[in-house]
């Protein structure tokens, strides 16, 4: 069976019992038990309060990340911003084709550091793996199999350093041929941000399945 105890009982136990541990007489022992119960309540409540102020600002950065992640990117042909020159979409690490939200329309998939053909899951559909930066062709790890390598906002052939080998170039959510920054020469247009993993998904989008 459980008892409740009054508060009040419990208080006067705590007071006899921290005068008899000190000992000290009563009229000491009850203003000094009241300023250490004092402090101890004040420093329980900055505690909680903290602990309040953790779980929220967890709770507030989860809803954010759950929001961005779910947010819909656009990858434009050009500088365009009509919805006719949409390429692609990138929706929860899928790469759907135009605006489109359809299973079957799926051109690739990120799981992880891999890129899958279509909606699969399969090691047999890895397109490419990314490691360190550099994009391997299906989940090789020889050097031989680097398609390009990202370097300081710009993507180089294979392995290369070289200037000539520069693919493309990523400035303010365009990316330019080459080593380019003239208007006429950007490929396609990101409508938000893309992980590396989803760059090299959209980049295989527009060079072969667009």
């Amino acid at each position: 069976m459980f008892f409740a105890f009054p508060r009040r009982s419990l208080k006067i136990a705590a007071k006899r019992e921290f005068s008899n541990n000190y000992g000290l007489p009563k009229r000491v022992a009850g203003p000094l038990f009241e300023a250490v119960d004092r402090r101890r309540n004040d420093r329980h409540q900055i505690v909680m309060g903290k602990r309040i102020i953790a779980a929220a600002a967890a709770f507030i950065a989860s809803v954010i990340t759950l929001s961005a992640g779910n947010m819909d990117v656009k990858i434009y042909k050009g500088t365009s911003r009509y919805g006719s020159d949409i390429i692609c979409t990138v929706r929860s690490g899928r790469v759907y084709k135009g605006s489109s939200n359809y299973n079957s329309d799926i051109i690739c998939t990120v799981r992880g550091d891999r890129i899958y053909k279509g909606a699969s899951n399969y090691s047999s559909d890895i397109l490419y793996t990314i490691r360190d930066g550099m994009v391997y062709k299906g989940s090789s790890n020889y050097r031989s199999d680097i398609v390009m390598t990202f370097r300081n906002g710009r993507i180089f052939r294979g392995t290369s350093t070289y200037n000539s080998d520069i693919l493309a170039t990523v400035r303010d959510g365009k990316v330019y041929d080459g080593t380019s920054n003239y208007t006429s020469d950007i490929r396609f247009s990101i409508d938000g941000n893309l992980t590396r993993e989803e760059f090299t998904a959209v980049w295989h989008t527009v060079l072969y399945a667009w």
